[in-house]
């Protein structure tokens, strides 16, 4: 009974040393994977607009989700006015 409790109070000790340390991980694997899911939209709208031959962008949707579509010429004036330009 006694190795039990010495063998279960060991692994609590273990697992509360390594739980910071996959927190940190799973962290790091949830930004690497935005980082490259943002990535291949910018890739895929550079792609659509040369196919297109015409300026493209995409916007990030309230949703989970992204659109990519033709900025419509009056959208393209208040951008570049709101940019500073």
């Amino acid at each position: 009974m006694v190795e039990l409790v010495v063998s279960m109070t060991i692994l609590l000790i273990l697992t509360a040393i390594a739980i910071p340390s996959l927190m940190r991980s799973f962290r790091a694997y949830q930004l690497n994977d935005a980082a490259g899911r943002f990535s291949d939209m910018l890739k895929f709208t550079r792609f659509e607009a040369v196919r297109r031959n015409t300026q493209v962008c995409f916007l990030q949707q309230s949703g989970p989700g992204w659109t990519v579509g033709l900025v419509p010429l009056a959208a393209q004036f208040s951008m570049q006015m709101g940019s500073g330009r």
